[in-house]
């Protein structure tokens, strides 16, 4: 396969990763594309069941080998995302009569503000980068109060039976300087899309409609899923049978949920379950970015980081002093934000477990006796990783460093939990606690320094600071005492999907 470094300009990073598994004899795709940028691909020219693509992005229907893509040179699109939601009035077999009623809507509104004659889109949508999102309504005229759907079903009074209420949630993609006619014929496209799904999905319609991200650029598709299996079990054979098929078909990653309920995006679930800030606002994430270098050069050097997003907990958050003997708490706190973020867990309200919860948790497991809760004892790597997988499922490995001086001689293996895990690794040791972000290593010489974020810090959560006094930074093997022991919990990605 050749290089992948211009696809995963344009491509989702999980994608790109998974095509350089793929050997020469099928590396032939589907592009899915949003204004003529590639932003993933599928493995047919058919969609897998119950997934719709918003209006906006397309599945081309000539297939293109990877070489093909690769040599693509695209940048994402800047497309805005408009969401409409809706209760339609539905025949089953003429879903073209209410894709005509949406087309002719002489009023748009934008997060309630008129889309006028010969306005754009940019000039009234929400300035919020290119993650943007707005609410679209559609209306018959200008009174506000007659929605097209409540004239839509009053105007078939002889047909009531026959008309079904679905309620759609639908999301297109458009430009900044879409108009009026084209985001009512966007969201006409949509509608069609979505209805024609949950026609094949249920025969009585009744389906619930969600927004996954599956592909590059922050692009969404949506799933139809019937009914009663919103209310199903999701870890149930035949739903997990289809998550893993669907991203197969999708070239996504087997390790990691995409399609699970904590993955849906524009919903107001999905910003209630968004991993909070543990009751302290302002909890910074992913410190690491914009550090200095690690100063082994270029010529021969690898860095291997963690993979997405954390939040760096330390000492004395949560308004909770923990100062002495919190760290390997505040540790495994930075664990369990990475595992929420990467959608292993979710947590009561999106607030991170606390030392009392982790306690409680090494309780219930039988590793400590109940007098351990509500005290301040120490733990260390392996109640970090009883506690982990208790709480989050999600299983670990202990890596045992007999003696700090041998600490280097681990970073190959280091380096490669960071290329195929991906996740913080906590170390325990020596009267300390850290988490380990990432090695940068010498493959010639073997030199290594680790990207060591330090728990130990009790100041306010300011970036300049915590980068400029060294809370995070890489650090030299000699940074571990020689003649002490270490374990280091490594987490390892669920093989479910």
């Amino acid at each position: 396969m050749p290089d992948v470094q211009a696809y995963e300009q344009f491509l989702s990073k999980e994608t790109a990763s998974q095509l350089k598994k793929e050997t020469e004899d099928s590396a032939s795709y589907y592009p899915i594309s949003a204004s003529g940028v590639t932003v993933g691909v599928c493995r047919s020219s058919e969609l897998p069941s119950g997934v719709a693509l918003p209006a906006g992005i397309e599945l081309g229907t000539t297939a293109l080998s990877a070489e093909v893509l690769l040599q693509a040179e695209n940048t994402s699109p800047n497309l805005i995302a408009v969401r409409f939601r809706a209760l339609l009035g539905v025949r089953p077999n003429d879903i073209d009569a209410t894709v005509q009623t949406c087309q002719k809507a002489r009023l748009v509104t934008i997060d309630g503000a008129v889309l006028g004659d010969g306005q754009k889109l940019s000039q009234i949508a929400r300035k919020r980068g290119m993650s943007q999102t707005c609410e679209a309504s559609l209306f018959t005229d200008g009174n506000a109060r007659a929605n097209l759907v409540g004239l839509y079903i009053a105007n078939d009074d002889n047909t009531l039976n026959s008309i079904q209420q679905v309620s759609v949630n639908a999301i297109v993609y458009c430009g900044e300087d879409a108009t009026r006619e084209a985001v009512a014929d966007l969201i006409a496209t949509a509608v069609r899309r979505v209805l024609t799904t949950a026609r094949d999905v249920a025969e009585d319609m009744s389906v619930c409609m969600a927004h996954y991200p599956l592909f590059g650029c922050g692009i969404s598709a949506t799933v139809v899923s019937a009914a009663d299996e919103e209310t199903g079990d999701e870890s149930g054979e035949t739903r997990s049978a289809w998550r893993r098929k669907t991203q197969e078909q999708f070239v996504l990653p087997l390790d990691r949920p995409f399609l699970r309920k904590s993955c849906r995006v524009y919903t107001a679930e999905a910003s209630k379950n968004e991993v909070g800030d543990g009751g302290h606002p302002g909890r910074l994430a992913d410190v690491h970015h914009g550090i200095k270098t690690h100063g082994l050069g270029d010529e021969g050097v690898a860095v291997h980081l963690v993979q997405n997003k954390y939040l760096y907990c330390h000492y004395m958050q949560d308004r909770f002093n923990d100062s002495g003997w919190g760290c390997a708490y505040r540790s495994l706190q930075t664990v369990l934000s990475w595992c929420a973020f990467e959608r292993y867990a979710q947590f009561e309200k999106g607030v991170l477990p606390t030392h009392k919860d982790i306690q409680r948790a090494l309780v219930d497991v039988g590793d400590k006796p109940p007098t351990f809760f509500g005290s301040k004892e120490w733990i260390g790597a392996n109640e970090v990783c009883y506690a982990l997988e208790k709480l989050t499922g999600v299983s670990s490995r202990i890596l045992h460093v007999s003696r700090g001086s041998e600490m280097e001689g681990k970073g190959r293996e280091l380096a490669r939990h960071f290329d195929e895990q991906g996740s913080p690794v906590m170390v325990g040791g020596g009267v300390l606690a850290w988490t380990i972000l990432g090695v940068a290593r010498n493959e010639k010489t073997g030199k290594t320094k680790f990207l060591i974020l330090d728990p130990h810090y009790e100041g306010r959560d300011e970036l300049s600071t915590i980068q400029n006094k060294g809370w995070i930074a890489w650090k030299s093997a000699d940074v571990f005492k020689a003649d002490a022991f270490y374990n280091l919990c490594m987490p390892l990605r669920p093989s479910e999907v």
